[in-house]
């Protein structure tokens, strides 16, 4: 070979060493440049890539008394979550066990009611999707995947859901295998992804959480995290009102995403909590948590809720509560029963209760027990309950009487015992039934005071079912209140077009019935509250309600202030006024409550009812009452099942009216303001 060719050569492969040589040394500094002196920031750039968020969750406001007086407020606590990253779905399902039997050997519950599946086998749909209707969004879907036949069962459903979540039903029991489908079907419904932890357990002890921390293999892909939790004053203190709060499912963060909700809000749920969600809720943070979770590479401050100042008076209420419980407990006959006090001039609600009641806090621990429960604690009586009033209808009754020109004060009806009016139909006063004697002449200050069946008979006679029917409504019965939470029920009026609706005619007979508060009547005991309010103001009628005022938690600013509401006025005349007054305080000092009032300092008005129920077992007792008779403030309705008599609870209202006015707390007649007196 040519020299010269050879030293060309020989250049080419120097040029061509260096060239490898420095393409080395490129590849030897960028390696200790991402390694050793930039290795963590890389590392958290990489990771910032594949992240989970994890809520901070704003607290919710506080709930507080007409007086500022706490009833709800938040704790931090510990919760349990779940972070989908590098778990196969055999490890999740295995995790979901390991987590159920850790928590549930703590006493501690986990609750997930989205499939809508009874928990024990033969399975069936629950009562709200029966005949496979109402099914959500996720579960039709599901349904159309897995292309279920036409006439598909719950049992079918199980299957499917079993496949899709590739459980081994070989390895667990069937009630375990059911609580996981259970969580396995609630992380679908919360979009439980790789970029979106499931939150399995909140409110859980100190001592769960360092047992795993403690047992890190078993419990691989659990974290722990701190966050707000609500706290309850009085554990069972207003529970059917105040309501609860829980995790947000799918179909409802739909509807709020864009009220800047995440998958991972807690919302309120029923009550109050979800009356006042869009007050008090909150916004919440988040944090994005890497690979390792020692790194968090970001977060965004939550900003708490604002504070809801109720029309409760709390001290009310404890008297309330503590005197329906301590009376129906008295009572052989009786296990449940309501009550509730309304300012007569604003319409405020300043008490109201359902017994039996239950822990707010414990609802998750105890909800199967209290599913089962006969007496149905979860049941919110006041509000939802439907009961016929019986002889507490008869001032409405009177009132229309008078208002009508059917009767005067003065005219006087004479009790014969049996009403003969209608041939074949001779129902009896019943104090003639009783005691074989009756009340002689009888004017309306009397009939009140007596609660005289036969001139309610005759005066409702007279009137005819139309002008009852009539003055019902307009005494706010059979109408829902206004009353901020949802369960409220409707109630019934009776009338010849509702037994209509049933296919039934109407007999003469119904309306004496119906006069003393029979028949169809069905009345919650807020249109109670509402009816006899308006009687001692004088016709007006208020819509009731909870919520007084919204404050800033920063700074208790004030940003919305809840004033009283007329909704309709009738003139009831004062001379007709007067003798309802009067024969309602005559009831009270010296007839049917004179047990509990004969004695009180001052002039209640009221009017005692025993109503006969369909079952056929002991009668109800109801207790309508307002006071002072001279300037009336607050209105007490009381129903207690089976009590047998409504004198028999004449004593809980008493006790309100105690602790109304001794406490010192009264309303200011004004109504612009409350005070405190000295």
């Amino acid at each position: 070979m040519p020299s010269h060719k050879f030293d060309k050569f020989k250049v080419r492969a120097v040029v061509f060493c260096l060239v490898m040589c420095l393409l080395f040394a490129l590849i030897i500094y960028r390696l200790v440049n991402l390694q050793i002196i930039n290795g963590e920031k890389y590392l958290i750039t990489a990771e910032s890539r594949v992240f989970d968020v994890l809520p901070l969750r704003a607290a919710r406001g506080n709930i507080l008394d007409r007086y500022g007086r706490p009833i709800v407020t938040n704790k931090i606590s510990l919760s349990l979550v779940i972070q989908k990253r590098n778990l196969t779905k055999s490890h999740i399902n295995q995790l979901i066990v390991n987590l159920i039997e850790m928590l549930e050997s703590s006493n501690h519950a986990i609750i997930c009611d989205g499939l809508p599946i009874t928990k024990t086998f033969r399975y069936e749909f629950t009562e709200n999707v029966k005949n496979n209707i109402n099914l959500n969004k996720f579960t039709k879907n599901l349904i159309k995947e897995k292309k279920l036949s036409e006439n598909y069962g719950a049992e079918e459903l199980i299957n499917a859901l079993i496949l899709k979540y590739e459980i081994d039903v070989s390895k667990y029991r069937p009630e375990i295998l059911r609580k996981i489908l259970d969580i396995n079907y609630d992380m679908d419904l919360r979009a439980f992804s790789s970029g979106n932890p499931y939150v399995i357990a909140h409110d859980v002890d100190v001592e769960v959480a360092v047992k795993i921390n403690e047992q890190k293999d078993t419990f691989k892909g659990v974290v722990i995290i701190e966050e707000p939790s609500r706290c309850y004053i009085n554990q069972e203190l207003a529970s059917h009102i105040l309501g609860r709060v829980g995790p947000i499912y799918r179909e409802e963060y739909e509807k709020l995403k864009y009220k800047n909700y995440s998958i991972h809000s807690i919302i309120g749920k029923d009550g109050l909590e979800k009356a006042l969600e869009d007050d008090i809720k909150g916004k919440d943070g988040i944090f994005l948590v890497g690979s390792r979770k020692s790194s968090i590479l970001s977060s965004l401050t939550p900003t708490p809720g604002n504070n809801a100042m109720l029309t409760l008076d709390i001290k009310l209420q404890e008297a309330l509560e503590n005197s329906l419980r301590d009376r129906i407990q008295s009572i052989s006959s009786a296990s449940a029963g309501a009550g509730i006090v309304v300012n007569v001039n604003t319409g405020e609600i300043l008490a109201i209760a359902s017994y039996p009641t239950f822990k707010l806090s414990e609802f998750d621990k105890n909800y199967n027990q209290m599913i089962k429960d006969p007496n149905k604690p979860l049941f919110n009586r006041a509000t939802y309950g439907l009961y016929a009033p019986g002889s507490t209808l008869k001032s409405l009754v009177a009132i229309a009487a008078l208002q009508e020109g059917i009767i005067t004060p003065k005219d006087q009806i004479k009790d014969l015992g049996i009403y003969t009016y209608y041939p074949g139909y001779h129902p009896t006063c019943l104090v003639y039934k009783k005691c074989g004697y009756t009340h002689g002449l009888v004017n309306v200050e009397k009939a009140l005071q007596t609660s005289c069946n036969y001139f309610f008979y005759e005066i409702g006679r007279r009137l005819g079912i139309e002008n009852i029917a009539k003055y019902c409504k307009y005494f706010g019965l059979g109408a829902k209140t206004g009353i901020e939470i949802e369960n409220e029920s409707v109630g019934i009026i009776a009338s010849p077009e509702f037994k209509a609706k049933s296919g039934q005619l109407w007999y003469p007979g119904n309306t004496l019935q119906a006069a003393i508060g029979q028949s169809d009547n069905a009345f919650t005991l807020t249109q109670l509250a509402t009816y006899i309010s308006m009687i001692s103001n004088g016709g007006v009628r208020h819509k009731l309600y909870l919520i007084k005022s919204i404050h800033s938690s920063s700074d208790g600013k004030l940003l919305k202030l809840f004033t009283p509401e007329i909704i309709q006025k009738i003139e009831i005349s004062p001379e007709n006024k007067e003798a309802i007054f009067n024969g309602m305080a005559l009831a009270s000092k010296s007839g049917t409550a004179s047990n509990a009032f004969g004695n009180f300092k001052m002039q209640i008005c009221s009017k005692t009812g025993t109503a006969e129920i369909s079952d056929g077992i002991v009668d109800n007792g109801l207790f309508v009452a307002f006071g002072p008779k001279e300037r009336p403030e607050i209105a007490v309705v009381v129903v207690v099942e089976h009590a047998k008599w409504g004198s028999a609870i004449t004593q809980i209202a008493r006790d309100v009216f105690d602790a109304y006015f001794k406490t010192g707390y009264r309303q200011d007649i004004s109504h612009k303001n409350n005070v405190l007196l000295a």
